[in-house]
């Protein structure tokens, strides 16, 4: 994901995800990060802080 670095904003809202992937984290940390829809069962708590969710 280290091509992704420039990368601002994520939208992934509405796409009935239950879960993140770990490779999430090698995300840029100022991303704008949207879950807003998706039935996840949890967000481990390191992603909740990197990505304020």
């Amino acid at each position: 994901m280290g091509c992704l670095s420039e990368l601002q904003e994520l939208d992934l809202c509405d796409n009935q995800l239950t879960s993140l992937p770990v490779e999430i984290e090698q995300l840029p940390k100022r991303l704008n990060l949207k879950l807003d829809g998706n039935p996840l069962k949890s967000i481990p708590s390191e992603l909740k802080q990197r990505f304020r969710l």
